[in-house]
């Protein structure tokens, strides 16, 4: 009798070792496919991005360290399985600013930017469906109610939504103003430089547009500022009468002499706001009007 429950024992012992073993294969099995399944859709993802360019410039595209993200059984078809994805957004209730110019059929348009400094991060969640047929690489987007109507146990879940995982790096310039620009000689300068070589339609401004020596400005008592191209050229290097301007409380004159013209000179004057608008932009202005101040002597 004794000889007989040993056997059993043994039996038993077999047939759950056996039974482990294979669950374990199973579990593999099934966890290697939902490997396979989230690493196809993250990369269709991250290939057919179509965000827009001012929301791509905020976030990144969805990943399975930045999302939530849920595998579905599908009724009725073990070929298909459905995907609940919740990815980091922007707020719609997020501040704009209008701070750029974009081309639209040849007309320019004012384009509208969220405030860097005031964006608002949510979550929206989407649905997908994707086939085994395809390797999982066919993503196709569906509504909510047939994900609800037709999907069955959720088989595998990756919970990793995360704001600050999700968020691109976006540096912030401080705009320029006229009490920062007055208490900065250099930068006033360098702003008044960069708008005169960029937008001025004064030729003769162009021939201070060479950036790598930098520009002397020779401030005369008479409220003129002469602005020579090289910020260490001499006395004796300075032949012709140069590019120059004066200013006023509500903006800048710029004066260019007509060579072989018995003393003439033309003229433009802009406003103050006028040429902030232009240097504020785009970033990358202020960032080269910064870097300008920095190549300027004062004489």
């Amino acid at each position: 009798m004794k000889h007989k429950y040993t056997i059993v024992s043994v039996s038993m012992v077999l047939i759950i070792g056996i039974l482990g073993i294979g669950l374990a294969i199973y579990h593999d099995k099934q966890q290697h496919m939902y490997d396979k399944i989230t690493d196809a859709f993250f990369k269709t993802i991250k290939r057919e991005n179509n965000r827009p360019d001012e929301i791509k410039k905020y976030i990144k595209v969805p990943t399975k360290e930045n999302s939530s993200f849920s595998i579905y059984a599908k009724q009725n078809n073990k070929q298909q399985y459905y995907i609940k994805l919740r990815e980091v957004g922007i707020d719609e209730k997020s501040s704009l600013i209008i701070k750029a110019k974009g081309q639209l059929q040849g007309k320019t348009l004012i384009v509208p930017e969220y405030d860097a400094t005031k964006i608002k991060y949510r979550g929206y969640t989407s649905y997908y469906q994707v086939d085994q047929a395809t390797n999982f690489s066919n993503v196709k987007l569906v509504n909510k109610a047939e994900f609800t109507h037709h999907k069955k146990q959720r088989l595998f879940s990756l919970n990793n939504f995360n704001v600050k995982k999700a968020k691109q790096h976006v540096e912030i310039v401080k705009k320029l103003d006229m009490t920062t620009l007055q208490s900065n000689k250099k930068l006033l300068y360098a702003t008044i430089i960069y708008y005169g070589i960029s937008n001025l339609p004064i030729e003769r401004w162009q021939e201070l547009a060479d950036k790598s020596s930098g520009w002397q400005v020779n401030a005369l008592p008479d409220g003129r500022k002469l602005v020579w191209s090289g910020k260490n050229i001499t006395d004796d290097e300075k032949q012709l009468p140069p590019n120059y301007f004066k200013l006023d409380e509500n903006g800048v004159d710029y004066r260019s002499f007509i060579i072989h013209s018995n003393n003439q000179e033309m003229s433009q004057y802009v406003k103050n706001d006028k040429l902030l608008y232009h240097v504020n932009q785009k970033p990358a202005r202020i960032k080269q009007i910064n870097k300008m101040a920095t190549q300027i002597n004062i004489e």
